[in-house]
């Protein structure tokens, strides 16, 4: 009986999984959780902000576009960088198990490639119209950071 009682939590912690609060197996400090998300241009120029799960509209005293406006068929390449609480940049994650992704909502409307780093990517539109894509860094298979959706209007 002691051995079924100590199998069964063993396997209760196990199944848990790192995108709780209070994961047992996953120390806090590996998770990685960023205030801000920045989504800059080539020239790093700020095209958009993400603060505390919302795209703000002004950023350092200047206003913001709260969604991409983009030309038929071209491409926007888009850097991420991080900050904390304090805005300060955050450096992302190096180790090989947190990966940038993306989830687009209509995929006959634009395509998500790879930049030239981990933390970049190119925007390339499609046909006219909106759709919609969430960026989320995933950590050893789980979400630790995610965007909301955000807007992108092919004109």
């Amino acid at each position: 009986m002691k051995i079924f009682f100590s199998m069964s939590i063993l396997f209760i912690v196990l199944i848990s999984g790192c995108n709780k609060e209070n994961d047992p197996l996953t120390p806090p400090d590996e998770h990685f959780k960023p205030v801000s998300w920045l989504f800059n241009d080539i020239n790093n120029n700020t095209l958009l902000v993400i603060k505390d799960d919302k795209i703000l509209p002004s950023w350092d005293g200047l206003s913001r576009d709260t969604l991409f406006n983009l030309p038929f068929n071209s491409t926007q390449f888009i850097r991420i960088v991080f900050l904390d609480k304090g805005n300060n940049i955050l450096s992302p994650p190096s180790d090989m198990g947190y990966q940038l992704r993306w989830e687009i909502e209509d995929s006959t409307k634009v395509i998500i490639t790879w930049g030239n780093d981990k933390y970049s990517f190119n925007i390339l539109s499609k046909n006219i119209g909106q759709t919609k894509f969430q960026l989320f860094v995933l950590h050893s298979g789980h979400k630790d950071a995610t965007t909301p959706f955000i807007t992108i209007w092919i004109k």
